[in-house]
């Protein structure tokens, strides 16, 4: 794929008409994946919509964050960045912060807190110039890493559907990738074709975190050893997931019609369920039926796991003992009486 293919598989995952005439962000850090998606941005729009001569676009936001984590190397993608916004006629929004502290020096906290940094300042600039999207450049082969790296942390069918292409980050901004469907030595080939150097990041081919190892090691090795197309696999793995997750997700969202019953709760901290309804429902609907509650009600979601689910769907189905009341993960306080049961989040009423 160089080109002219690559800017039709673009154009299907994300028609012009969507984008044409909103502002959106890109998220640029100057590796290839995301020097692509920026230029196939700035091709599409252009074909679209021609810009004048000395006039920059004011619509299309690069954002890149310098972590400074590599010292002079992240400085110098900071400037290739700044470059190339400018070769793209396009405007420039940097963020630099310094993150290396002892507390996130541990081994995935610091990749999570650069990621949470990275997004909290494209929401603001997204919020800053009007943008409609966030637009960033996952590929396949992150979605494969993505899915392989819940299954070996343990995950349901939400996680084993890995990311989706267009996520609403808040009522008014919804993140676009739309290099998801697109392999990244396809990314290659176009940069080359088109004549567009990119930056390397030295640390993507360190061991220090799980995902540079899924991606250097183990991807590579059950590709060589057990399926040449084990990035497809996971794909096409975490598409039927999804599909059998929106399933669920339908029957859940009917049981809650049935079964939650808003004006029986104490207080505006509690939901009250009917358990009556649950004994005819799947299990794998009823844990989910809790998952949406929790959602729902913004309640934290990080520390409750598959066991803990399950033990809520045992409450409601009246295989659990019946003992007073169980707190679980977030002090979220279960309690159930005779075919009611409440749930309170303590601390808040």
């Amino acid at each position: 794929m160089t080109i002219e293919p690559l800017e039709a598989a673009f154009r299907a995952a994300w028609p012009i008409e969507r984008w044409a005439d909103v502002p959106i962000v890109v998220g640029v850090s100057g590796g290839a994946d995301s020097v692509a998606l920026l230029r196939l941005i700035v091709a599409v729009r252009r074909a679209s919509t021609p810009l004048p001569d000395g006039k920059s676009d004011e619509t299309i936001i690069v954002a890149h964050v310098n972590h400074g984590l590599r010292g002079q190397s992240s400085n110098d993608d900071r400037d290739f960045v700044l470059r190339l916004s400018l070769e793209c006629q396009t405007w420039c929004s940097f963020l630099g912060t310094a993150l290396i502290t002892e507390r996130f020096r541990g081994r995935d906290g610091l990749e999570a807190n650069c990621r949470k940094a990275r997004y909290d300042f494209f929401l603001e600039a997204a919020r800053k110039y009007g943008a409609r999207y966030i637009a960033v450049a996952h590929t396949a082969d992150d979605q494969a890493e993505t899915i392989l790296h819940h299954v070996l942390r343990g995950t349901g069918l939400a996680g084993l559907g890995g990311m989706t292409m267009f996520r609403a980050m808040n009522d008014a901004v919804t993140l676009a990738r739309p290099l998801l469907g697109v392999r990244r030595s396809e990314i290659i080939a176009y940069l080359e074709a088109i004549g567009q150097p990119w930056r390397e990041d030295a640390t993507n081919f360190e061991s220090t975190f799980t995902r540079n190892r899924l991606r250097n090691e183990l991807i590579p090795q059950l590709a060589r050893e057990y399926n040449a197309d084990i990035v497809p696999a996971l794909v096409r793995l975490g598409e039927q997931a999804r599909e059998a997750h929106d399933v669920v997700e339908q029957a859940a969202r009917q049981l809650a019609d049935r079964c939650v019953n808003p004006s029986a709760a104490s207080d505006d901290a509690a939901v009250v369920i009917d358990c009556t309804p649950l004994v005819r429902a799947s299990r794998h609907v009823v844990r989910e039926l809790f998952v949406q509650i929790w959602r729902d009600r913004d309640w934290p979601r990080q520390a409750m796991g598959f066991a803990e689910w399950d033990a809520l769907a045992a409450i409601a189905l009246g295989e659990a003992d019946q003992t007073p009341t169980r707190v679980f993960p977030g002090n979220v306080a279960a309690k159930r009486t005779g075919e009611t049961l409440e749930l309170k989040r303590r601390g808040w009423e």
